[in-house]
């Protein structure tokens, strides 16, 4: 997958790939955060799907989206959100 972007100011010290790589991890934890204490407050389980909506909704309309291969923005918030939820993000 190739992104072709200006790195987000989060992470300017790093190549725009891995700095957009970071921003979306960061983007994906948080809403991960936001959307699991929704649940623990309201009792209604949450699926990825909804993580992947709230990424998407809180991104900036110029957030760049991949421009090779078939896999989509949103499969790589999935991907993602998936990867945090069973700890494979944070291993070494």
């Amino acid at each position: 997958m190739i992104v072709t972007a200006a790195a987000p100011a989060r992470y300017p010290a790093v190549d725009s790939k891995h700095s957009l790589a970071l921003d979306l991890i960061d983007r994906t934890n948080q809403a991960l955060t936001d959307v699991s204490q929704l649940s623990v407050n309201t009792g209604i389980t949450f699926s990825v799907g909804d993580v992947v909506r709230t990424v998407e909704d809180n991104l900036p309309n110029d957030y760049p989206a991949p421009t090779k291969g078939s896999a989509t923005r949103e499969d790589l918030i999935a991907r993602i959100a998936r990867d945090i939820l069973n700890g494979e993000v944070f291993e070494d």
